[in-house]
């Protein structure tokens, strides 16, 4: 009766996880696995599956030898470091500025009004502000006697990509604002009480208790950015489109193009496919690489 009772409730528990699994196989590993055998294959998208052409590994040898594609990478991997660089040292900054004031709902919501825009729309406002004539960042730089320091800003190779990389920091800041304002909720308010009876100072109060038990957060935040601003799209479509030349020119941007300028499904795919392997590539990497961290701090 026992071995009845438990292999029921196995039954049972298994019962209530089919609906979900069937969700994700239907909606996760189908798409994949048809992205996957599509990547196989030469198809306009205009035309019937059934009358794709097979071209075996071909697409994969001509997205290795894409160099638009490899250097939109390199591209956007180097603005993802800079992102990150600047992005969670802010948001940390003030979500433990925020922490420390006792009525703080206001800077909450203003802090995370850019989230819920949606790209386009944020791209739309940074194209107005970095309009060289009449855009507010070069009247501003103008008002302040700085206009050696003017650019057009989405129209020079040099500062296209960061300005881009600007947009996406302001953007997103909310989110990860909130993720480290939550983390530091959760510690112990007793820790700081016993590190001031230390007469510990404020930045040794960081360094031994906030910063390690923020560790898990900012690995959390880390893996978010670099996935976040290494598929950044709508603000480059908006604000740029790939341009000046392949000054902008990041994978997202290349895919789309391959797929829907080039009627070229089938190699579009093939992209998308080693571009997801890479970020996987990177998660792992990156996830490694801060968890040993994280834990030489706990030591």
């Amino acid at each position: 009766m026992k071995t009845f009772s438990k292999w029921k409730d196995y039954f049972t528990s298994y019962l209530f996880v089919i609906p979900g699994l069937s969700l994700f196989a239907v909606f996760y590993l189908l798409p994949f696995y048809q992205s996957y055998r599509l990547s196989f294959y030469e198809w306009t998208g205009y035309t019937p599956m059934s009358q794709a052409k097979f071209a075996g590994l071909s697409n994969y040898k001509k997205a290795f030898e894409d160099e638009v594609f490899w250097e939109s990478v390199i591209r956007v991997l180097k603005i993802s470091i800079g992102i990150i660089g600047l992005e969670i040292p802010l948001a940390l900054l003030l979500a433990i500025l925020v922490n420390h004031v006792i009525r703080a709902g206001a800077y909450r919501i203003i802090y995370f009004i850019p989230t819920i825009l949606s790209p386009i729309a944020v791209g739309m406002i940074w194209k107005w502000m970095y309009e060289p004539k009449f855009g507010i960042i070069n009247q501003t730089l103008d008002a302040l006697g700085l206009s050696s320091l003017k650019h057009a800003w989405l129209a020079e190779s040099g500062t296209a990509m960061g300005a881009v990389g600007v947009t996406f920091i302001w953007e997103n800041f909310g989110t990860f604002f909130l993720l480290f304002l939550v983390g530091l909720t959760g510690i112990d308010k007793q820790l700081y009480e016993a590190a001031s009876i230390e007469g510990a100072s404020s930045f040794q109060t960081f360094k031994s208790v906030t910063l390690p038990l923020m560790v898990p957060t900012i690995i959390l935040v880390m893996i978010l950015l670099v996935l976040g601003s290494m598929q950044i799209f709508g603000q480059v479509v908006i604000m740029t489109n790939g341009g000046p030349g392949y000054a902008t020119e990041v994978p997202s941007m290349r895919i789309y193009k391959e797929a829907f300028e080039n009627s070229n499904m089938g190699y579009s795919t093939t992209l998308s496919v080693l571009f997801g392997f890479i970020l996987i590539v990177f998660s792992v990497i990156q996830l490694t690489i801060s968890r040993r961290y994280g834990a030489k701090l706990y030591e």
